[in-house]
């Protein structure tokens, strides 16, 4: 091979090199999410708990859930590649309203008046995302104290609940993000309400009217 024929080979080794290199720069950049400085919760959508629905089938028992107080001990709910993100919109009234509709599909009547007060804490609830390739890895977890008060405002229960949700994905994007959030929140609740404990206590609650 001439000088000339070895040179022309050098640079496209060169060539390659540098074109491997930005493809691999590209996909690191597609596996880490684009989010903003704030980032809203997207709940899940709340499924049947057979062992709470067949236990007040019949009674309806009333239950007026409260705002959930935030107690978690700082502000981010998300941690991209160790950048804080803020949460978009109230998270106690997220997790009320979550908590409502698991309630309302499950048998539990909803009332303003004359019922049981259900009310709680949120001690825990961030996801933590790491970028890297081939996929990224997210973690979630929520984790609530609730509390269950009769209808003379006697506590007759008090829990602490948790739930987790992980995944690893070539692209993860806000959507993705947002609804693993969602879905730690739904499994702290669905662990909630399939507590015996809690069951029962929401059993023998006074029937509506």
């Amino acid at each position: 091979m001439d000088k000339r024929a070895a040179a022309i080979a050098h640079m496209n080794l060169g060539a390659v090199a540098i074109f491997a290199v930005l493809s691999l720069l590209l996909n690191m950049a597609g596996c880490a999410p684009g989010l903003g400085n704030t980032l809203e919760v997207q709940l899940a959508e709340q499924a049947e708990i057979r062992p709470l629905k067949e236990s007040v089938a019949g009674s309806s028992p009333r239950i007026q859930v409260l705002k959930f107080t935030d107690a978690r001990p700082v502000e981010a709910i998300a941690q991209i590649d160790g950048r804080v993100i803020k949460p978009r919109g109230d998270l106690g009234t997220a997790v009320s309203t979550a908590l409502e509709h698991y309630l309302g599909k499950n048998g539990v009547r909803l009332s303003m008046f004359d019922a049981a007060i259900m009310r709680g804490e949120i001690k825990e609830w961030k996801v933590f995302v790491t970028p890297g390739f081939p996929s990224t890895t997210m973690e979630a977890t929520a984790a609530l104290v609730i509390e269950l008060l009769d209808k003379n405002q006697k506590l007759i229960h008090k829990a602490r609940y948790s739930g987790s949700f992980n995944q690893q994905h070539p692209f993860i994007g806000e959507h993705e993000v947002s609804a693993a959030l969602g879905k730690a929140l739904d499994f702290a609740l669905r662990e909630a309400l399939s507590d015996p404990q809690l069951i029962n206590k929401i059993s023998t609650l006074p029937p509506m009217g």
